[in-house]
């Protein structure tokens, strides 16, 4: 072989590796536990190609936090409903997909140049983006509907209203459903999952469909209505449950088989609708109202002190942690096995042995009358006392050993700009901030790259060679490298 013919040979080997290495993100955030997290490398520097520039800025559904939180017992909590700020995109091959909450449509862009393909529209907003499978968008509206069109060109392929009746309120300058579709639609397995829901005090509809025809019976599919409930916020699914964020209140689970709901994942003041499920079906969603802390749910309940973004490497053993000012990585599948010994140790065999210990270090309380205590029944208690003192500190001195391990879990941390958005791609950490999007490398957390955007950057995407970025403004910027 000559050297032109292997030099050729190197070049088709590396273009096919630059290929299967390119990913879509075809829904919310990646995947369907939401992590923010893809294998796929985008290779800086990057310019900005396109840059989309909505007639209007997005509508929330909710404009500002409450002055009030009347359940949690707080004034002034922090925004627990923020899931709709920006565009969010999701991508599929040559095409991205966004939603709108301004014209209540869904859009789809080419990825190339940011020139328009297609618009559906509803009869209210659409708060999430497009979930693009098996040659489908499927996303939900606020006028209680879900609808299933080609991703190739915005044909209509089914509808299906979750909404009881069509019955419209006022709601931040919208007419919206009593039954309004805030989680995006969730599909798995040939399914899609969703909810309508918007008061506690009316009743919410939680579904399962057939994803190619849109009908709600048969294996696996239902409608389950319950009272009490305010889901909002995009779904996530791990291969047996359906987790559902719910703004103020804590998250719920769902069974993915019969939609029977579970315990609430939480307690009085747990909530937020920025969500992450983990490999081993851990919940991690916040910010609470008390703290605006993230909330973790696995065998030992927990928060993450200060946390308020956070995202999974692709394969789902690292975790990025953004906390105000600071970026910071965790051998997060390890650190939770040993936070759960940890919780086991402390809550089964220490807490019962210390009191146990306390127990024997005076005499027993003796009702009136009683005899006293012996000299054999106090040497006995005294020997007692000495064997339990040396099962807890044995006790002890393993949990301080799996602190110690758990400790080593934890990589670099490294000083941030605010940010508002996190996710992985490949070896790059991605920060949205105000007026920029930052790369930091996810080995040692130095910054690698940095571009001004227009706005606060609040959704991230990275797919296919591509960096896109969505801010509060309701532009679209899409980087890729020259």
């Amino acid at each position: 072989m000559t050297a032109q013919r292997t030099l050729t040979a190197v070049a088709i080997v590396l273009a096919a590796a630059t290929v299967a290495r390119a990913e879509d993100w075809p829904t919310y955030r990646h995947d369907n536990r939401r992590s923010g997290g893809t294998a796929e490398n985008l290779r800086l520097p990057l310019t900005q190609i396109w840059r989309y520039d909505a007639p209007s800025a997005p509508v929330p559904a909710w404009t500002a936090p409450a002055r009030w939180d009347a359940y949690a017992g707080m004034r002034d909590p922090k925004p627990m409903r923020d899931f709709d700020a920006v565009f969010a995109v999701t991508v599929a091959g040559d095409a991205v997909f966004f939603a709108s909450s301004a014209d209540d449509a869904a859009h789809c862009l080419d990825a190339a140049t940011g020139k328009a393909i297609w618009t559906s529209y509803t009869d209210a907003p659409v708060r999430l983006p497009p979930t693009i499978a098996g040659g489908h968008a499927y996303f939900g509206s606020d006028d209680g509907r879900v609808y299933c069109v080609k991703a190739s060109d915005g044909s209509a392929v089914w509808t299906y209203r979750a909404a009881p009746v069509d019955r419209r309120v006022p709601s931040n300058g919208k007419l919206v459903s009593l039954w309004p579709v805030r989680t995006g639609v969730l599909v798995a397995e040939g399914k899609a999952y969703f909810a309508a829901s918007l008061f506690p005090w009316r009743t919410s509809h939680v579904c399962a469909l057939d994803a190619r025809t849109g009908k709600d019976a048969g294996p696996g599919l239902f409608k389950v209505s319950r009272s009490g409930l305010t889901i909002q916020g995009a779904l996530l699914a791990s291969d047996s449950q359906i987790f559902a964020p719910q703004g103020r209140s804590p998250a719920l689970v769902f069974s993915r088989t019969t939609g029977k709901p579970g315990r609430p994942l939480g307690g009085k003041g747990d909530g937020g609708v920025h969500a992450l499920l983990t490999k081993d079906s851990h919940l991690i969603y916040g910010p609470g109202s008390k703290t605006g802390w993230l909330t973790v749910r696995d065998p030992a309940p927990r928060r993450l002190g200060g946390a308020i973004r956070m995202a999974m490497s692709a394969g789902g053993e690292t975790a990025y942690i953004y906390t105000p000012g600071a970026l910071s990585t965790v051998k997060y599948a390890q650190h939770s096995r040993l936070i759960g010994q940890i919780h086991s140790l402390a809550h089964g065999k220490h807490r019962p042995l210390a009191a146990r210990l306390k127990a024997l270090s005076r005499p027993p309380k003796r009702k009136k009358g009683a005899p006293k205590e012996t000299p054999e029944q106090a040497a006995k208690r005294k020997a007692d006392y000495e064997a339990v003192r040396s099962e807890l500190d044995k006790v002890a001195g393993d949990i301080k050993r799996l602190q110690q391990a758990a400790a080593a879990c934890v990589g670099w941390k490294v000083a941030c700009p605010p940010a508002y958005e996190l996710i992985v791609a490949g070896e790059t950490v991605f920060l949205g901030a105000d007026g920029a999007v930052h790369a930091l490398s996810a080995r040692d957390g130095k910054q690698v790259w940095k571009a001004k955007v227009d706005g606060r950057a609040r959704g991230l995407a990275a797919a296919n060679g591509r960096l896109h970025v969505s801010t509060d403004k309701g532009k679209i910027h899409c980087f890729a490298s020259r």
